[in-house]
């Protein structure tokens, strides 16, 4: 038995094979994806989850437990393994995407209105149109924001820091538009090329 007992406890004979790592044999690794559609939803997802969850603590209104949970539910129950790595069937990504597209609607509803009444207690007089900004990360943000306009345009402002969980208000002057904006020629398409007023 002192022998035997020796022999386990040396080191395996020269070429052995020696495996000093997690023992993970799985195929669905998540690393690419036949479904790249299914990835970015769920990425999309867990930013929109974050925002609105981050929006409704500073809401003066009770918190959406339940719809935030369901919303939640939905896109975990996405992660399911053959919805990410793109080997199900195309049933499942048309449950999967009816799942995105319930969860966006309840996470559209929170977000919206618990900005609008973020938005109400924030002091937004001043020069020019005041621009609301929220930064929903744990850690001071700043960056390119969109800004919708009325006609669905969209314009970008670049905003300095923004603290954590927390707003800024921007005063952009006029009505926020660039010079010029609205007088540019209309985009323009031929048959192997397009054109706007800056390339071609």
């Amino acid at each position: 038995e002192d022998a035997l007992a020796a022999e386990v406890a040396d080191k395996p004979p020269a070429g052995f094979p020696v495996w000093d790592d997690e023992m993970y044999l799985e195929y669905h690794r998540g690393t690419y994806t036949s479904q790249s559609a299914m990835k970015r939803r769920n990425r999309q997802s867990e930013g929109r989850l974050q925002a609105a969850e981050a929006l409704a603590t500073v809401d003066t209104a009770a918190y959406p437990r339940a719809r935030l949970e369901g919303a939640w539910r939905r896109v975990l129950f996405n992660q399911f393994h053959d919805i990410l790595p793109g080997s199900g069937i195309d049933s499942i990504y048309r449950d999967a995407n009816a799942n995105y597209d319930s969860a966006w609607a309840t996470l559209d509803s929170v977000t919206g209105a618990a900005f609008r009444s973020l938005r109400a207690r924030l002091d937004t007089r001043g020069r020019g149109t005041a621009v609301v900004v929220f930064n929903p990360l744990s850690w001071p943000r700043g960056g390119r924001a969109a800004v919708p306009g009325p006609a669905g345009d969209t314009t970008w402002i670049v905003v300095d820091s923004v603290p954590p969980l927390g707003a800024r208000v921007i005063h952009l002057p006029g009505d926020a538009r660039p010079a010029g904006y609205g007088k540019l020629p209309a985009p323009a398409a031929g048959a192997d090329w397009i054109e706007n007023a800056f390339l071609r």
